[in-house]
């Protein structure tokens, strides 16, 4: 090496020293192989730079001394290869190298021109780069975006020039053929440092979100076909216990109005035949909550009075309170005109009947139920206030939830479904609404109220329409 290029190497020399301490303290923390893989990759360059910078005449040791640079390039290319799983040809390259050697030598022996001596090492040492650029571009180029083909086949396409540049050039070359040869093998080897690992993160990022995507949609596909067919088994059981169920019911009805039976039978029958009511609603729940979800249910949504929905809800709920000695307080805050757009139907015997029997249920004797509806900024709010026992917050969580377990008994034993509620929110959501929950169980301040919001109906045009 002429002595002027000493600095020169000197700094490189400082700089790959560098390189290889940054990624053997990365690499012994890191989990990833990359790290290990980039130090060892950085040795192989120290390797090469003391190799070279040793051989600097004759034909043959300069042609055979370029083969160190083999052990790097083949660190480079398996990088893209292995990303595409395809496994780098040692083998091959095993059988090629002294091939390679002895056809150098054999060239040397003919005293035949340095560019044909090294011919034979030049194209083994470019036989990775050609191969990575053949994988990427060819056998897989539809798993591979532009930017991983444009970063692999750029970084592949300078390292062949590199390779071809040294067969030229590198014999008894002037300084400055010397400095763009050492030159432009550092820059290539620089650049392969710093773009392959930005390479390997975006290919295997890629295929893992392709193999999440992939496992989600299987995953899907087996979740949607587990809930059919455990929807279908509902209907069968739901549909096979219902008619036996009604000839049980006609019967006991039948020993209800018998005049045969002792006191105690009465009672028994009559315990028993509250025992059937309990199941055929549990049916008609499954049957309803079903049906809304699978979208089977016809919805026939309208401008409904809401002064009309409070005063059916009242005549239908009135003798219950009386019974259990509670006040059912109605309080319209909206005026008579006021409508939202429901199904009246199933808004007054599904929503509002479940929350308003939920809030009867878990009430006491002498308590106050309230029933509020107003406006609160462009929604109609439907509140239902009780002082009963309250919800705990475990509970209060997955109220809605249809897979949890939050049936309770009633302040005076009334027993439940854990259906309705389910079925208030699915209802809610069809209306374009939500519904919510707050419960304190704190002595003189226990209490749940439910606050059911939906849109309100803006009537300035011709046509009604919702305001989200």
């Amino acid at each position: 090496m002429p002595n002027e290029l000493q600095p020169y190497a000197i700094f490189l020399s400082v700089f790959i020293l560098i390189n290889i301490v940054i990624y053997f303290v990365i690499q012994l923390n890191a989990k990833e192989k990359i790290f290990k893989e980039l130090f060892y990759y950085w040795l192989a360059v120290f390797l090469v730079f003391i190799a070279e910078g040793t051989v600097i005449n004759g034909k043959l040791g300069l042609s055979l001394i370029f083969l160190t640079n083999f052990i790097p390039i083949s660190i480079m290319a398996s990088f893209i290869l292995r990303t595409y799983n395809y496994k780098f040809k040692f083998k091959f390259y095993a059988m090629a190298i002294p091939a390679a050697a002895v056809t150098s030598y054999l060239f040397y022996k003919l005293d035949l021109p340095f560019p044909i001596v090294s011919a034979p090492i030049v194209l083994v040492d470019i036989g990775p780069f050609l191969e990575a650029i053949y994988v990427s571009m060819y056998v897989h180029r539809k798993d591979s975006g532009m930017t991983e083909k444009l970063i692999g086949t750029f970084l592949s396409g300078f390292g062949i020039f590199c390779c071809i540049n040294y067969g030229l050039n590198r014999f008894d070359p002037t300084p400055l053929e010397y400095i763009f040869g050492f030159g432009t093998g550092f820059v290539c080897y620089l650049m392969y440092s710093i773009l392959l690992p930005v390479y390997v993160i975006q290919q295997i990022n890629r295929k893992r979100t392709e193999y999440l995507e992939m496992m989600v949609s299987e995953r899907t596909a087996e979740l949607t076909e587990s809930k059919q067919e455990k929807e279908k088994l509902l209907r069968v059981l739901v549909h096979d216990i219902s008619n036996p169920l009604q000839a049980v019911m006609y019967k006991m009805g039948q020993l209800k109005k018998s005049h045969r039976l002792g006191l105690e039978e009465k009672e028994s029958v009559e315990k028993s035949f509250k025992h059937l009511n309990a199941i055929r609603d549990i049916i008609a729940h499954v049957r309803e909550y079903e049906c809304v979800l699978s979208g089977t249910i016809t919805l026939n949504l309208g401008e409904v009075r809401v002064a009309d929905c409070l005063e059916e809800i009242e005549n239908m709920f009135s003798d219950r309170f009386k019974e259990k000695d509670i006040s059912f307080k109605v309080d319209n805050r909206l005026g008579s005109d006021a409508i939202v757009m429901v199904d009246k139907t199933s808004f007054v015997h599904s929503v509002a009947a479940n929350l308003i029997s939920n809030a009867l249920k878990f009430s006491v004797p002498h308590s106050e139920v309230h029933l509020i509806c107003d406006k609160r900024d462009d929604e109609i709010v439907f509140e239902v206030i009780d002082r009963g026992v309250g919800i705990s917050e475990t509970i209060l969580e997955k109220l809605f939830d249809i897979g949890a377990a939050t049936s309770r008994i009633g302040t005076m034993g009334e027993s439940g479904t854990g259906f309705g509620l389910p079925i208030v929110k699915a209802y809610a959501l069809m209306y374009g609404g939500r519904i919510t929950a707050v419960s304190s169980q704190e002595k003189d301040q226990s209490g749940t109220t439910f606050s059911l919001y939906l849109p309100m109906i803006k009537k300035d045009a011709p046509g009604a329409t919702f305001l989200h």
